[in-house]
């Protein structure tokens, strides 16, 4: 690994750290999330098909960084992200890419954007929010606009640190699959969801 690669990762923890710090319930966690968390989260993701990805709460771009890596140049990628410090970071890093749109925003926008980008199906959307940190009317808000967004064809793929929100979770989705991811600090839960409804669900063990 060169020096220079990792002046950068450990510039990107500083980074995360200070603004847990200064905004601990927004960010959630004292470190940004691992590679093998990232793998984790797309491993369900058909990058052949996806036509749109959102991402919400991207932080300092751990996941995104895989989702642009493996997506089809028709794909078109939203990064919506509350902290302005790390919106920076993320135009910085893709404001040269025509299928990577960076926004500044809350997650309960995401209609509002698939309406201004003219995007017709949100294939994924894919969460880095701390759901158990926010106000409960926040995570009400944020679910029932994905489950608004994605239709009936489309996944919802998050993490959280522990099972508190499983309840008000699958109060709108049904969880297809659900894996764990120890290396990771703290560990992490991986839940892929689609819209409640679908009667052919088969979830695996956690």
């Amino acid at each position: 690994m060169s020096t220079i690669f990792q002046g950068t990762i450990v510039q990107s923890k500083l980074l995360f750290l200070k603004q847990f710090l200064a905004t601990p319930r927004t960010v959630g966690a004292i470190a940004p999330s691992s590679r093998s968390l990232a793998r984790k989260m797309i491993e369900q993701i058909d990058f052949t098909k996806a036509r749109c990805i959102v991402e919400i709460g991207p932080g300092t771009g751990v996941f995104s960084e895989l989702l642009i890596k493996y997506c089809q140049p028709h794909c078109q990628i939203i990064l919506i992200e509350t902290n302005p410090v790390f919106v920076e970071q993320l135009e910085q890093k893709y404001q040269h890419m025509d299928n990577v749109r960076v926004v500044h925003d809350s997650g309960e926008k995401i209609n509002l954007y698939k309406i201004k980008f003219g995007i017709e199906h949100i294939d994924y959307v894919v969460s880095g929010i701390p759901f158990s940190s926010l106000p409960a009317q926040v995570s009400t808000n944020i679910l029932s606009t994905v489950h608004k967004a994605i239709g009936d064809d489309g996944r919802f793929i998050l993490f959280q640190y522990s099972l508190m929100k499983v309840r008000a979770l699958t109060k709108w989705f049904d969880l297809t699959h659900i894996e764990r991811s120890w290396i990771n600090l703290p560990p992490a839960h991986v839940f892929t969801c689609r819209r409640k409804g679908r009667n052919d669900t088969k979830t695996s063990a956690m």
